[in-house]
């Protein structure tokens, strides 16, 4: 429960905060949606022009009204899949995190055999 209430802070705190004198609103991702990895990139402050690696995790059945929203941040839909690798800017991922269609945002890692650290 602390968490839900340190994230819905984290996000009133980004859109009130204003770093560059009324012309810079500062936006924070829902944190909601993002796994751990993804969400201490944000806080290590990459730069929003970086691009991340990540699966990107759909509603089942998308609206037609959600789906030019998604391929606008660089989602590229197909009928019958919910989960989609890309590489997005932080920008993207933070204007992702906040479509109702984003289930979440996994930043994806390197995969490695089993049994290796």
């Amino acid at each position: 429960m602390s968490l839900l209430i340190l994230l819905g802070l984290l996000f009133l705190l980004g859109m009130i905060l204003d770093l560059d004198k009324g012309s810079v609103l500062v936006r924070v991702p829902d944190y909601s949606k993002l796994d751990g990895a993804l969400a201490s990139m944000f806080e290590a402050l990459v730069p929003s022009d970086e691009r991340l690696s990540v699966f990107v995790r759909t509603a089942a059945g998308l609206s037609d009204s959600a789906k030019p929203s998604l391929m606008r941040h660089g989602v590229a839909l197909r009928e019958g899949i919910s989960t989609y690798a890309v590489d997005l800017t932080t920008d993207q991922i933070r204007a992702l995190s906040e479509e109702p269609s984003v289930v979440s945002i996994r930043l994806a890692r390197a995969a490695r055999p089993l049994g290796l650290p």
